[in-house]
């Protein structure tokens, strides 16, 4: 039976800040892109890029 070296809690830690980021990396971009659309139905158009949202 081949031994399996034990994993440190570093590991399983950096995995869930790095899937955590992703997540809130996704919703921002689902929000940026949800105003974008909502202020097109209003004749207001926005250019592409989170920067270019703000007033």
């Amino acid at each position: 039976m081949a031994s399996v070296p034990v994993k440190l809690a570093e590991a399983p830690a950096a995995a869930m800040l790095r899937r955590t980021r992703e997540l809130l990396v996704k919703r921002r971009t689902q929000l940026a892109d949800a105003l974008r659309g909502h202020a097109a139905e209003f004749g207001l158009v926005a250019a592409q890029g989170r920067a270019r949202l703000a007033p």
